[in-house]
């Protein structure tokens, strides 16, 4: 490395922060951007209604799905469970 040579224009006598090619090429002026767009979270799902913990809660849950399920669901629940070996 060239003692007192400028790093911008490789020329020898000054430095670059007092190189005159250099600051002819870059502008002086600080440009106005646009910020970067601020990404958007997507709306949470409806809450999913808490879990039943208690062997009542457990059974009026499944009873409220198999009524809103209609006979044939819930007969087939029914059959299958009574073929399933716990």
């Amino acid at each position: 490395m060239k003692e007192g040579h400028c790093l911008a224009c490789r020329e020898v006598g000054h430095n670059a922060r007092d190189c005159t090619k250099y600051k002819a090429r870059t502008p002086t002026t600080i440009r106005q951007v646009a910020p970067d767009p601020v990404p958007t979270t997507p709306a949470p799902a409806a809450a999913e209604p808490a879990k039943p913990t208690s062997k009542a809660e457990i059974i009026a849950h499944i009873r409220s799905l198999l009524q809103n399920a209609g006979d044939n669901v819930a007969e087939e629940v029914l059959m299958e469970l009574d073929n399933t070996d716990f």
